[in-house]
């Protein structure tokens, strides 16, 4: 067997062996248990890179959260979360990071896995990096000063 082929079998193996994810569930975001918000949002990235497209923000009562930002039909953020405790996992899928998923709580310097806390609140509870800002016209601007990052909604009949 030549060099070369096994490289190629090598190669094909691992890419049907590779890293995957678990996908995320399926959830109705129209049950009774979900409280959510839908508008417009302008993110400006670490990079400075600023991305305008529609939002999906939703709550269970639970606790789980889902946050989407798109620019149909293109997704450029999701974040879920499901269970609580030792049963919690939550999935992270990005335009520029790939997918992530994990066990236990979210990462915090993801602001998304907050947002719909955030929405249902008026305020950030945990963090001190993360400061919220809301005008009598219902914006709310989310923003890290230590790295620019920042998100604008305008969330319809907020």
């Amino acid at each position: 067997m030549t060099t070369q082929y096994r490289f190629w079998i090598f190669i094909g193996i691992a890419m049907l062996a590779g890293c995957s994810t678990t996908p995320a569930p399926v959830i109705d975001l129209a049950n009774s248990h979900w409280q959510s918000w839908q508008g417009q949002a302008l993110w400006k990235t670490t990079t400075g890179t600023e991305i305008a497209g529609d939002v999906l923000l939703a709550r269970s009562d639970t606790g789980e959260v889902y946050a989407e930002l798109s620019k149909p039909p293109i997704v450029v953020i999701h974040v879920q979360t499901t269970g609580n405790g030792k049963q919690a996992r939550w999935w992270l899928h990005s335009l520029d990071g790939g997918k992530h998923q994990g066990t236990g709580s979210p990462p915090t310097q993801v602001i998304w896995f907050a947002l719909p806390d955030i929405v249902a609140s008026g305020a950030m509870t945990d963090s001190t990096a993360w400061h919220v800002n809301t005008t009598s016209a219902g914006e709310i601007t989310v923003e890290n000063p230590l790295t620019g990052e920042r998100i604008q909604l305008f969330l319809d009949g907020v």
